[in-house]
């Protein structure tokens, strides 16, 4: 199993590369990590990051979650909406 360091590396190279595919499913990978260990703020970084390459239903659910803990519950809906 990949590190959390290896991991961010692909998500990194996946965004620059414009990959949809491989933001989405690292990306996914990490916020769903990320969202267990009450880590909402970085899970927030990090869909908004992938965000701008791609636009799934995981990717919404894990940033209106990481919204909605974070006290912003009209963007979460917002979100959930979307998906």
């Amino acid at each position: 199993m990949a590190s959390e360091v290896e991991l961010l590396e692909v998500f990194r190279l996946g965004a620059l590369a414009g990959d949809g595919e491989i933001v989405r499913v690292v990306g996914d990978r990490l916020a769903g990590a990320w969202i267990s260990r009450s880590r909402f703020r970085e899970v927030e970084i990090l869909t908004g990051r992938s965000l701008v390459v791609q636009r799934s239903a995981g990717t919404l659910a894990w940033r209106g979650r990481a919204q909605q803990v974070l006290g912003r519950p009209r963007q979460a809906i917002d979100l959930y909406e979307e998906r």
